[in-house]
């Protein structure tokens, strides 16, 4: 173990069940280095001969509320009708120190005596969950269970301040045999010098018949990784009761080492009681029943008398402490001199598959749970060091299991950390005595990684994660068990934001499974290169679609476990075709999958035709690695054919911190998705020369800053500043300006507000749904059954291109898929269309098209044979509104439109209204179950069976509209969208950059923009201050036909400063030239007369004193006073303005007159910068 592997050993043993008077034989190994070792430390921390001795005391499973102690300190810890049971002797100690009722640890055995004997959050090392029993060599199994050797145990740090030590009981954080040379985990390499118990996690009762792991042992370390002495001592106790020889091990321990007046002690007793099984002895049981609680029935009496016995072994320890030889006599007591700590490992096994019967009162579930009932555990920090003025008190501060390291080892033996070293818990003692102003904890992390889970509690709130449920709020000074989720109240929004920023701030620190039951489906490598030459689509989860880049072999499945702060994601080109690969993960948490890196590479092969790969669905969440490597996105395609492969990137990209995108490739680089920052501040750097598009919204408080290479903003804003530095460009929108053509009306959309699932055939490639949550974050409705998409073309909807064809077997039931993801969406307006196809209108009955909800509240579109009923089930309504069906294509709306004092549903068939049915009380229409489309999820609502059966037929479109309840018009505008021919896009729109902050260009950056006419051209507009320098680049789109007169508004802001160096600019026709005019906000372009060098609008006498100032100078071709496009201002132009001297335009145009910026471009910032202000969904 590193720094305290050769630290002091001084160890006295107990030969067997002796009296205190009995010899024992003392070790002392490397008794000189031991000596310098602790010169050096006490120099350091100020070693006082005065430290006090340590114990620490654990017990396994027991209930919150089966604890006098905190039941005489929170009312929340009644076990009611099960009966109380009573732990004097606990209730004696904690008299003598400081118990606490918001005590945590983790929901599991190992992980919590993991963070106990380490002082750290568990999943910092990869540590989250139980073990798997391993006595293998350390190394020899795919992953080594238990804590890894690199973490340095609170044995180790004891004995580096001079602490004998000991462990006795239950071990249960490793048993790796050492190999070779490199040691394992088991107690003797942990800094353990005396371990007397079991290596597992549980046993029987009954001592005698258990072996290996579960078996007692005694195992004397010789300090330097090698053993004095190991024994199986099972057969010693034969036939006694596990709970009394832990005890009277540890006061044998007690009395062996109480009388040094070297070195203090530090002994580590973790009792297995009360895990199961439920075995009791008759003795205990007889207590049990002499005390006449009604409660004490069953496994609840087996129960008590299993709590009985661990308070009443623990009652043998203290007494050891104050009388240690036991002669009744307490002058030789070292009670003064102890700290003692208590702690249970976990929350009470109440409701388990395999329960042990006890009771955490009000708190919600029990071990294993992410709520308090799992996780909240009693504590008391007692005795020496304690100041006798909060002796017997009680404290509602946040501490955890983490604190009683840095209390032993800082607190009671003058030890210190060093500043390299991350420790999560605090000494507690300096704030129980009130030395240190404040509480040890604002906050706890508070996570249970194997499915997904996690929480976070700063006060009485806490806020918490579930896959199935979403984000929860709970008040625990009100409500203890959890009961009344408070996160969509609009009054704790605030809290909210705040809290789920700090549980993010935990998990981008995190390791991912390494040591424990986790580790060995957890995939033991970070770099992930996607197979795209094996899967033309798949899915991030999908079974083998990705290799180890650092080790390319065979295939391996991501998940979410793979999605934290070392993630590296590899895609390359593909020289024989395109491919597709849909992010269905999140992270630990709920947040979106984590990544480091994400790489765009060159093709094994050279390429030739043009090709794409889509990268879509759920987000990346971008962080710094756990090693501080900055977040990186590299674009480093190449081939010696530029622009042949296309890399579009259309899912969303969260920035934890600032992200570089760099790399010099030479390929096709499209950001289709919105960049935006996950926390306030960040920014987005471009560096290289690959050039990059994007296409959706770069939404941070930071500076974009563009180093290197060019970037196109093809369809988007910037909420924040953008410095272009030199050598540096941006482009305003696609190249070439050129708007749909063909005469008539622009092709129709389909309502965009409010839409929330958007499943269309004609784009699914992978066979899932993509739909949004309610927080505007990309979910999956995952099929249950291989899914197949197939053409179609009808004359009945022409705007229909492809179906998707359900299986018989089940559609998409998407069983996690939930309303209620992160909102009260199912108690706000809706709306739901179906586009379906019925073949045979007596295909049978109760056949799902959509479904959403409960057993008691739902809402369905069911197909019986030919009759389409909409039902819709809330509170205190069921109601249900049908229509005949003919078979063919059919559009389906409904509609429930949430009114005070009447609510309505509506039925729409083909853009007609069937009916409604208003003043109904609906209220709550699906309860926050699940989805499901073609298919049933979970509910019998509007089904007659419990699920229904799946749609037999073709679906095209599915789709959700939340808090939006259609009428008329928004039905025929849907409907008409479907009976409008196929429309193919031509050219691209001119585009406005409108940036939420300010723009600076730097001597040598560019800025790129088209002109088709002065309506149409691409422009930018910013909020804040625009400093211009560098070049301007303008093309002409095709069309581009300019006259005398016309002005192009290209750059406005709030304040403008400087002027181009230089400008490219559209050649003329004879007769005209262009001037750039600047004033205090906006920088145009306007097209006059040539030997207009003034910009005024006339040639006159004015333009004569503009060329005699400029003569000799280089201009741009055709600007300023060069009036022949040659870049020269001399006596040729002099000759142009002669011989056009006394023309005007015809419309008398105004000099003093500076164009104003457009309405559009002013409304398209100003609604940026109101929906920013606001916090518009970001």
């Amino acid at each position: 173990m590193g720094l305290y592997r050769t630290a002091t050993v001084k160890i006295r043993l107990d030969g067997g069940r002796g009296e205190a008077s009995t010899t024992f034989e003392t070790i002392h190994l490397i008794r000189t280095v031991a000596i310098a070792v602790l010169t050096i430390l006490a120099a350091e921390t100020a070693l006082s001969v005065e430290r006090p001795n340590v114990v620490l005391i654990i017990t396994d499973d027991a209930g919150w509320a089966d604890f006098g102690f905190i039941r005489d300190a929170d009312p929340a810890a009644n076990p009611g009708a099960r009966g109380v049971i009573p732990t004097p002797n606990l209730d004696r100690l904690a008299s003598r120190g400081v118990s606490f009722t918001n005590a945590y640890a983790g929901s599991v055995c190992s992980v919590s005596r993991a963070m106990i004997t380490t002082g750290r959050y568990g999943n910092r090392f990869g540590y989250g969950n139980n073990i798997i029993s391993d006595t293998s060599a350390i190394g020899s199994s795919p992953t080594d269970q238990g804590l890894p050797t690199s973490e340095v145990t609170i044995w180790e740090r004891m004995q580096s301040v001079g602490y004998s030590t000991a462990a006795i009981g239950k071990w249960h954080i490793g048993q790796h045999a050492n190999a070779g040379s490199i040691l394992g985990n088991r107690p003797e390499n942990q800094g353990v010098e005396l371990f007397e118990g079991l290596w597992e996690g549980s046993r029987s009762y009954s001592v005698g018949a258990e072996a290996d792991a579960r078996a007692l042992r005694r195992t004397v370390s010789d300090g330097a990784g090698g053993v004095a002495q190991s024994a199986l001592i099972e057969g010693d106790y034969s036939g006694q009761y596990i709970t009394d020889v832990l005890g009277d091990l540890s006061v044998d321990y007690v009395r062996a080492n109480a009388a040094s007046t070297t070195d203090p002690f530090f002994l580590y007793t973790s009792f297995t009681a009360p895990h199961t099984p439920m075995q009791a002895t008759p003795a205990d049981l007889q207590y049990i029943d002499s005390l006449g609680i009604a409660g004490f029935t069953g496994s609840r009496r087996t129960y008590a008398a299993m709590q009985h016995a661990m308070d009443r072994n623990i009652g043998k320890l203290l007494d050891a402490i104050e009388d240690p030889n036991g002669d009744g006599d307490t002058s030789d007591s070292v009670a003064e001199n102890t700290l003692l700590m208590f702690i249970n490992d976990n929350g009470g096994d109440c409701c388990d598959v395999d329960p042990n019967f006890s009771s955490n009162g009000a708190l919600r579930n029990g071990k294993g749970s992410q709520f308090d009932g799992g996780i909240r555990v009693p504590m008391i920090v007692a005795g020496a060091g304690v100041q006798a003025s909060v002796r017997g008190t009680s404290s509602q501060d946040l501490v955890h299991a983490i604190d009683l390291l840095p209390t032993a080892f800082v607190g009671a033996g003058g030890g210190a950390f060093d500043d390299a070293e991350v420790i999560d818990g605090k000494n507690l003692l300096p704030y129980l005595n009130g030395q240190s102003p404040g509480v040890a904890h604002d906050n706890l992390f508070l996570p249970r990684f194997s499915n997904q889970q996690s929480a976070v509690r700063k006060g009485d709130w806490k806020y918490m994660y579930q896959p199935n449920t979403g984000y929860q709020l709970y008040n625990l000074a009100v409500n203890p068990g959890e009961s009344n989720n408070v996160v969509s109240s609009a009054t704790n929004a605030t809290l909210v934001a705040e809290l789920h920023q700090l549980l993010a701030s935990y998990h981008v620190q995190m390791d991912k499974p390494r040591y424990d039951n986790q580790a060995p489906s957890t995939n033991q490598f970070d770099s992930f290169l996607f197979r795209e030459a094996d899967f033309a689509s798949a899915n991030f989860s999908s079974a083998g679609v990705w290799q180890n880049a650092d080790n390319p072999a065979g295939g391996n499945t991501a998940t979410f476990t793979d999605g934290y702060a070392n993630n590296r994601l590899t895609f390359r080109a593909k020289s024989s075709g395109d491919y597709t690969v849909t992010n269905d993960l999140n992270s630990v948490g709920g947040f979106a999958y984590m990544a480091n890196r994400l790489t765009l590479a060159s093709s094994e092969a050279p390429l030739g035709a043009e090709h794409t790969a889509t990268i879509n669905g759920k987000g990346l969440l971008m962080v710094t690695s756990l090693d501080s490597v900055t977040p990186e996105i590299r674009l480093e395609a190449t081939d010696a054919n530029p622009n042949r492969f296309t890399f579009q990137i259309d899912h969303e990209i969260e920035l934890y911190d600032d992200l570089a995108i760099t790399g010099d490739g030479n390929q096709r680089f499209v950001f289709g998705g919105d960049i935006r920052e996950f926390r306030p501040g960040r920014n987005l750097i471009k560096q290289g020369s690959a050039e990059a598009t994007f296409g959706g919204e770069v939404a941070i408080t930071g500076v974009l800053d563009l180093q290197q290479g060019k970037v196109a903003f093809t369809d988007g804003a910037v909420r924040g500043d953008v410095l272009v530095r030199a050598g540096a460009s941006i482009r305003v929108g696609e190249e070439g300006i050129s708007p749909s053509t063909g005469g008539g009306d622009p092709p129709l959309r389909f309502v965009q507000a409010g839409l929330e699932l958007d499943y269309n055939a004609a784009n699914d490639t992978s066979g899932d749904a993509i739909w949004f949550d309610s927080a505007g974050t990309a979910d999956n409705i995952t099929f249950n059954q291989p899914t197949s998409t197939s053409p179609v073309s009808t004359p009945t909807f022409p705007a229909l291109s492809a179906a998707y064809s359900i299986p018989l077997s089940g559609g998409a039931a998407g069983l996690t898929n939930y309303f209620e993801n992160t909102g009260p969406r199912s108690r706000l307006d809706a709306t739901f269309e179906l586009v379906f196809h019925v073949t045979d209108a007596a295909a049978g009955p109760d056949q799902v098209l959509f479904e959403a909800g409960g057993a008691t509240r739902g809402v369905a579109l069911v197909l019986n044979n030919n009759a389409l009923t909409f039902n819709v089930d809330g509170d205190a309504a069921d109601a249900d509104l049908t229509a005949t069906l003919t078979p063919g294509w059919n559009q389906a709306i409904g509609v429930v439109d949430l009114e005070n004092g009447g609510d309505t549903i509506s039925l729409y068939l083909n853009g007609a209204l069937v009916g409604s049915l208003a003043n109904q009380t609906i209220d709550d229409w699906a309860g926050g179950n699940p989805l499901g489309v073609g298919a049933g999820a979970s509910s019998s609502t509007g089904v007659a069976s419990a699920v229904g059966n799946p749609f037999h037929g073709d679906i095209a479109i599915a789709r959700y509209y939340t808090d939006v309840a259609f009428r008329l018009d928004e039905v025929d505008q849907n409907y008409q969208w479907l009976l409008q021919g196929h429309q193919q896009p031509s050219g691209a729109d001119a585009v406005t950059l409108a940036i939420v902050g300010d723009l600076s260009l730097e001597s040598a950056a560019t800025i790129e923009l088209d002109l088709l006419n002065p309506e149409t051209h691409d422009r930018v507009s910013a909020a804040g201050k625009v400093e211009l320098d560098g070049v301007l680049v303008v093309s002409a789109a095709s069309g581009f036909a300019p006259s005398a007169g016309d002005v192009y508004a290209i750059i406005n802001g709030a304040t403008l400063s400087g002027v181009f160096q230089s400008e490219q600019l559209p050649a003329l026709t004879s007769g005209l030239m262009w001037q750039v005019k600047y004033d205090g906000s906006s920088a145009t372009l306007l097209v006059t007369l040539s030997g207009d060098y003034n910009g005024d609008g006339a040639v006159d006498a004015a333009d004569y004193t503009t060329w005699r100032d400029m003569d000799g100078q280089a201009v741009p071709a055709g600007t300023r006073a060069d009036g022949n496009g040659d870049g020269m201002v001399n006596q040729l132009d002099y000759a142009v303005w002669s011989a056009n001297y006394g023309q005007a335009f015809a419309s008398g145009a105004d000099s003093n007159a500076t164009p104003e910026p457009t309405g559009a471009s002013l409304t398209i910032v100003g609604g940026l910068l109101l929906n920013w202000l606001k916090g518009d969904g970001r």
